[in-house]
């Protein structure tokens, strides 16, 4: 199993530098973009290799020759709706950038993107609701609140992180994402309810100041909020999560196919209540500066790894069938216990 990165590179990809600006109320009307059932979304305008919009019964297919900017008045979609990005006439290697000035997008129709698309990346900082939603991409996607941009030079688009703090949350719920790449979520506040996820090269979950373009929040800052809550999901794929000072948390158990690599400065807690087990077909790695690490009801096939400052870390009624490290490293709280109870496992 590999331990993913921390961060994502800046994307620097070959785009078709034409500009292409698109009426909202053209876009409403279905004329050139999208309506006829897909009312919940509106283009203004888009830069780079767009080159049209097909309609079809509740659904809305933007062709692309090239890397494009797409932005977004609204982007919504009910239940019977898709949406769909499709690379033509060969086109391939394409980042499509998706941003949304207004409103939180409601995303619970389909969203999809061809092998040509190698990442499409959806940007709203008022906030995303994937709610019963399936989303299907054959490369990388980034889901985000924090606020991008797009600068062209020549044949060449590169996506930029705008200073702005990202203060909303991403949600999702009962909803299927099959990621042929990377899953990037990236957001101050990520909650997966009893989703399933699968992704090719491992999902990310980035809450932190400096990862991936993110600007996290200053306001507020001695108030604890939830960072990462994953509650009985089904992930298949490695998972990575980067975290502020803020909580991890994993309840009601679930299942993840690959490692768990957790890197907070704050709380990071599985099945602390609740109930089910969480099954990790890989090894659990987590560090955090913070002083609370709890891991209970856990079932892991591989090894465990825990280490924090504080000194509290327990492991509680699990089983491991690898090698267990629990560690403190901060000597001034080397002498606080560690707490091993009703767990299986042979400890270094």
């Amino acid at each position: 199993m590999k331990i993913l990165t921390k961060s994502l590179s800046t994307l620097a990809v070959c785009a078709v530098f034409a500009s292409v600006q698109v009426s909202a109320n053209a876009m409403m009307t279905g004329d050139t973009g999208l309506g006829q059932g897909i009312g919940g979304a509106v283009i203004n305008s888009a830069q780079g290799g767009y080159v049209g919009t097909d309609l079809g019964t509740n659904s809305a297919t933007l062709n692309f020759q090239g890397s494009a900017h797409v932005n977004w008045d609204t982007l919504n979609l009910n239940s019977n709706e898709a949406l769909n990005f499709n690379a033509v006439n060969g086109a391939s290697g394409i980042t499509v950038l998706n941003t949304v000035q207004n409103n939180m997008s409601q995303i619970y129709g389909s969203i999809n993107a061809n092998e040509g698309i190698s990442n499409l990346i959806i940007s709203n900082p008022n906030g995303l609701l994937f709610d019963g939603a399936h989303y299907t991409t054959a490369g990388d996607t980034m889901i985000t609140t924090q606020v991008l941009g797009s600068e062209f030079n020549g044949t060449n688009m590169t996506v930029v992180g705008l200073a702005n703090e990202a203060v909303n949350a991403v949600t999702i719920k009962d909803s299927n994402f099959n990621i042929g790449g990377t899953f990037n979520i990236v957001s101050p506040s990520v909650e997966v309810i009893k989703g399933a996820l699968k992704a090719t090269d491992g999902v990310k979950f980035i809450t932190a100041d400096g990862q991936s373009f993110l600007v996290a929040p200053t306001s507020n800052n001695n108030v604890e909020h939830k960072a990462v809550r994953l509650q009985a999901v089904s992930i298949d794929g490695d998972v990575y999560i980067a975290s502020g000072k803020d909580v991890v948390s994993i309840v009601d158990g679930g299942e993840i196919k690959g490692d768990l690599n957790v890197a907070t400065k704050g709380d990071f807690a599985v099945n602390y209540g609740g109930m089910g087990r969480l099954h990790v077909t890989g090894d659990v790695n987590a560090s955090t500066d913070s002083f609370n690490m709890f891991l209970r009801k856990a079932d892991v096939d591989g090894d465990v790894n825990m280490s924090n400052s504080g000194g509290f870390v327990e492991l509680a009624n699990s089983n491991v069938k690898g090698n267990v490290d629990l560690k403190t490293t901060v000597a001034s709280n080397e002498d606080r216990k560690h707490n091993v109870k009703n767990a299986l496992n042979s400890l270094n």
